[in-house]
């Protein structure tokens, strides 16, 4: 049994009085009827020496009493009030230049309703303002010593099957060790519910699952509990896929441990550095996410092209078309928008190319990639030595090596081009092309402005001269044509 860890003596009236905003609060707690209470990760994430995320409160007052004082606190601080009601509740989020505050309003009588309505005992803990006192309600503060996470109510997963993901990054972040055994049950009875929320609220746990340095670990969690099939039933489904000779793992464990070499980023990207170079920035922010969810879709077409061959060996052919597919079926329920979908599509798809162009790749296939990768070049590069590094099939540690020289050299190519081959300037517009080939609109017309931008990434055509003689050719002129402008006919 794990050692009760050590919590921070906490004087929480120290607290509130070296914040501006909860002193501010604090101080006008005499013009409310009622009580004032912090509640919820703050207190929680103080006892363990963390900077507290998010600021809960609770008041406890006439309704009509505490509508007008967060009004009156509101136009003292010249920010915004928000309302969200929903299931009978009353929620408030005050927005003061950077901060949010949220509220919960109820009648006096509720107050204890209102504690108890939360997911678990650790975050039950109260705060009264001004004095700082403590309320320990449901004896969240032995749970979050013996790191120990306990649902409030038998019934908080089926109340809020979301809370079922929160428990998981709670495990994942070490805010507790281990579930309570009857709150595992409920939470795996619950589980199949998941599927029934809003995506953009999944979108949002997930997101916090992704952004840490234990995505790998929150997925492994997901997978054993049955949350994945819930939300993600196209990462589920790669589970026991069995792989070929080049993999040493089947297709959920290869997927979790090419995720997990992007919860550690900067070691992902140490064989990126190279002296003649710019550095590599590590992906943050939006960026990471984009990453992280693609290394998690890459292979997920794999369980519908699983094939094998006549000499018994195992193929997943065009396996990153479909994984795309699948991709965007679970973009669209938790509502990414278009640009994240788009950026994550575009990795999946070309996820193969670097480790099918290295080590020998011509400078035409390297600029092809280059400009199909676009600003996202870096992001690609990363999923293709994660993917690689995950694989330790045969010829594996030659293949990584190889890898990682060809990633390099790829960056060195992509600086020196710069934008004319990530976005190059088109020498002809479409109308030119028209004049000079007479063709008109239509898919063949397409296809001779594809061929011109294609021949212009792979630096086979420079000028604008060059350009009016490859339409030609490609539009299937005559030699003799070559010279005639279709416009003089």
């Amino acid at each position: 049994m794990s050692q009760p860890r050590r919590l921070a003596d906490v004087d929480f009236a120290a607290v509130i009085a070296a914040d501006p905003l909860l002193s501010k609060l604090a101080a006008r707690a005499g013009d409310l009827p009622g009580r004032i209470l912090l509640v919820g990760g703050a207190p929680r994430d103080l006892f363990l020496r963390r900077v507290p995320r998010d600021l809960d409160f609770i008041l406890a007052a006439p309704l009509n009493a505490a509508e007008r004082f967060l009004e009156d606190f509101r136009s003292g601080l010249e920010g915004r009030l928000l309302t969200f009601d929903r299931q009978g509740v009353r929620e408030r989020r005050l927005v003061a230049g950077t901060q949010e505050l949220d509220f919960v309003l109820v009648e006096p009588e509720g107050l204890e309703k209102e504690i108890r309505r939360r997911d678990f005992t650790l975050n039950a803990l109260t705060v009264e303002l001004p004095d700082g006192s403590l309320h320990d309600p449901c004896g969240g503060l032995a749970d979050l010593g013996a790191g120990l996470l306990r649902q409030v109510t038998p019934m908080a997963f089926l109340e809020d099957p979301l809370r079922t993901l929160r428990a998981v990054r709670l495990l994942a972040e070490g805010v507790a060790w281990r579930l309570e055994q009857d709150t595992r049950r409920q939470l795996k009875r619950a589980a199949p519910g998941l599927a029934a929320c809003a995506g953009e609220r999944i979108a949002v746990e997930m997101d916090r699952l992704a952004a840490s340095s234990h995505f790998a670990a929150s997925l492994a969690l997901m997978q054993r509990w049955g949350l994945l099939a819930a939300v993600a039933p196209e990462a589920a489904a790669l589970t026991g896929v069995t792989q070929n000779e080049y993999h040493h793992l089947d297709c959920w464990r290869h997927t979790l441990a090419a995720v997990a070499h992007t919860d550690r980023l900067a070691s992902l990207a140490a064989p990126l550095a190279d002296e003649g170079v710019k550095p590599l920035t590590l992906p943050a922010g939006e960026d990471q996410l984009v990453l992280k969810y693609a290394v998690l879709c890459h292979d997920m077409g794999k369980p519908a092209t699983r094939s094998t061959g006549s000499d018994g060996r195992v193929h997943f052919y065009e396996h990153e078309k479909v994984s795309v597919q699948r991709l965007r079926d679970m973009a669209a329920r938790w509502h990414f928008s278009r640009r994240r979908t788009r950026r994550i599509s575009d990795l999946v798809r070309h996820h193969l190319r670097p480790g099918a162009l290295c080590p020998g790749a011509t400078g035409k296939a390297m600029r092809r990639l280059i400009h199909a990768a676009g600003p996202d070049l870096d992001l690609l590069l990363l999923l293709s030595l994660a993917d690689n590094d995950a694989t330790r099939g045969i010829h594996h540690p030659a293949r990584q090596a190889d890898l990682e020289v060809f990633c390099r050299r790829l960056r060195l190519v992509a600086e020196k081009a710069g934008e004319e081959l990530i976005a190059p300037r088109p020498l002809l517009n479409g109308h030119a092309i028209m004049r000079i080939t007479g063709l008109a609109a239509g898919p063949r017309l397409g296809s001779v402005v594809s061929g011109l931008l294609r021949l212009q990434v792979e630096g086979e055509v420079t000028t604008r001269r060059q350009a009016e003689t490859a339409v030609r050719r490609l539009a299937g002129l005559r030699e003799e044509d070559d010279s005639r402008d279709p416009a003089d006919a």
